[in-house]
């Protein structure tokens, strides 16, 4: 059930962006399939671990981390975008233009930490101190929206990045016995990302 489970934002990503096209569809129907597993294992997860585990200091280098990603990735867009048409028109082919690009954006920023943090490191949690599969496949699913982006030598160091920053989100959840260091961080990494990305493509 679990590797199963590990494969379902492929399926519901793949779906969305290379089938139907539409941003839109991929995320809702990740999102839904997160909550469809939690609702079948509620009596495995309670949503208490996503505020338990502090330590200041942690907390502030991590949030400030992923606070700058964003900044980095801006900078460093023009090495990084693939070469075959604009962010601006890609996003639109996805359904992702005008009113639709910034409410996606708001979405995404709060929504994704929770449902991610609850689903990799919260119910399916591995208790490795090593990288562990479910650190290889929630940096794997991204590969998927990577590629649509960026240049391939681009795609395999972000795939790096993110199995390395899962495995660490992971450590730190074990650690301290909670999820509120990782989805501080982790809500900092995406709206500080997704930031960058919705100004890259005015």
């Amino acid at each position: 059930m679990r590797h199963i489970a590990y494969l379902l934002p492929f399926v519901a990503v793949g779906t969305g962006l290379y089938v139907l096209h539409s941003a839109w569809f991929a995320i809702l129907c990740y999102h839904f399939l997160i909550l469809t597993m939690l609702l079948l294992h509620w009596k495995q997860f309670s949503l208490r671990i996503l505020f338990k585990g502090w330590n200041s200091r942690l907390a502030f280098l991590l949030t400030l981390i992923g606070f700058l990603s964003g900044p980095a990735i801006y900078f460093a867009w023009p090495m990084m975008q693939s070469n075959d048409s604009s962010l601006q028109v890609k996003l639109a082919q996805l359904g992702l233009h005008g009113k639709s690009l910034l409410i996606f954006c708001i979405y995404y920023a709060i929504s994704t930490p929770l449902f991610e943090e609850t689903f990799w490191r919260g119910l399916f949690a591995n208790t490795s101190n090593h990288p562990a599969w479910p650190d290889i496949f929630f940096a794997g699913y991204h590969v998927l929206v990577l590629v649509l982006f960026v240049k391939p030598v681009f795609v395999i160091l972000s795939f790096l990045v993110l199995v390395i920053t899962a495995w660490v989100w992971r450590l730190i959840a074990k650690k301290f016995n909670g999820l509120f260091i990782p989805l501080l961080s982790h809500f900092a990494t995406g709206l500080s990302i997704i930031s960058a990305l919705f100004i890259l493509s005015r």
